[in-house]
């Protein structure tokens, strides 16, 4: 670099103080992120949740890119100062061409410099992956909650569930339209922004199932549907597992993805003699999460209705049909 670089450097240097104090001033003020202590991220529709879960799946920009606007800047106002002392030294055109030169480089460094801290005031400071865990089985949870209140149950009502408590059984997978990242542990456990939800409640004589789609920004629970079943109308039930390819196709760039993983999909279907066909689902291939204890399993699922139905009543039920009117035959 010579001479050139050598006055540069002594520049950034002399100056580098001052630099500093200027950038800081030109940045876009930092984000809070949430509290260390926090539980989860809040309730369905909070301002901060939704900011929180979209940093979250937000990928910050390159360190590289700040870098080289940074040292487009330093070029540029090197080259102003150099253009300056070129007025007097040299012939006003090429101090001109000097100068244009250091306002493209400065100009070009700002802009760069400038939409780069706004994308990393946008994508940081990103909630850790337990809070999302936790507040994913917040959420399952209340919906667990509006389940027994929509069907009016009380958990004496309920059978025993595949834990053995009388309970709801929650069922939960990613949707088929939820876009993913993987977390920043070895593992890269795969987190989503839409769930199918489905709330099982069993009762002695009946089968009740609350489902939905759940969108982890909002917490809000959508494309609500309810299935009330006696049990001797539930005619089969079939379990499948199937490549999630759409489901893989969603990935969100911008994180490091060190293995290609295809998804896989477990499918419990429940078909009922009344025309009610219901589908359970969930991904098989990442590990379920500590903090997410809300849901069950969908083998234990399976294992827990096959069950119960194989122990029911008739399924063809007890004749109600009124008896056909016609004389009656007297005692003797």
């Amino acid at each position: 670099m010579g001479w050139f670089g050598a006055a540069r450097d002594r520049w950034s240097n002399r100056f580098g103080d001052r630099w500093g104090r200027l950038v800081r001033w030109l940045a876009p003020p930092p984000e809070p992120g949430p509290a260390p202590g926090r539980a989860d991220l809040g309730r369905p529709g909070e301002k901060e949740r939704k900011q929180w879960v979209r940093r979250w799946f937000r990928p910050s920009p390159p360190a590289g890119v700040w870098l080289s606007a940074a040292r487009q800047m330093r070029w540029g106002g090197f080259l102003a100062l150099l253009a300056l002392c070129l007025l007097v030294a040299a012939p006003w055109g090429f101090a001109a061409l000097v100068g244009i030169v250091a306002v493209t480089l400065f100009t070009t460094g700002f802009v760069t410099w400038r939409t780069w801290h706004f994308a990393f005031a946008h994508a940081e400071e990103k909630p850790t992956h337990h809070h999302l865990d936790r507040t994913l089985d917040a959420d399952l949870g209340r919906i667990a909650q509006q389940a027994m209140q929509r069907f009016r149950v009380t958990p004496d009502d309920l059978l025993p569930g595949p834990t053995g408590r009388r309970e709801p059984v929650v069922v939960c997978g990613p949707a088929t339209s939820a876009r993913h990242r993987p977390d920043d542990t070895t593992a890269r456990v795969l987190r989503f922004t839409r769930y199918v939800v489905a709330v099982v409640c069993a009762t002695p004589d009946r089968l009740q199932v609350l489902t939905g789609t759940l969108t982890l920004e909002s917490g809000g629970l959508g494309e609500l549907d309810t299935h009330d079943v006696p049990w001797r109308h539930v005619a089969a039930l079939r379990c499948a597992t199937r490549a999630a390819k759409e489901l893989s196709a969603h990935e969100v760039p911008g994180f490091p993805s060190p293995k290609k993983s295809a998804l896989v999909s477990r499918e419990l279907e429940i078909s009922a003699t009344d025309g009610a066909h219901l589908v359970l689902s969930e991904e098989t291939t990442q590990p379920r999460p500590v903090e997410l204890r809300r849901p069950v399993p969908l083998l234990d699922v399976e294992a827990w209705l096959s069950g119960l139905v194989a122990t029911a009543p008739d399924r063809t039920g007890p004749r109600t049909d009124p008896e056909p009117a016609g004389p009656r035959r007297m005692a003797s």
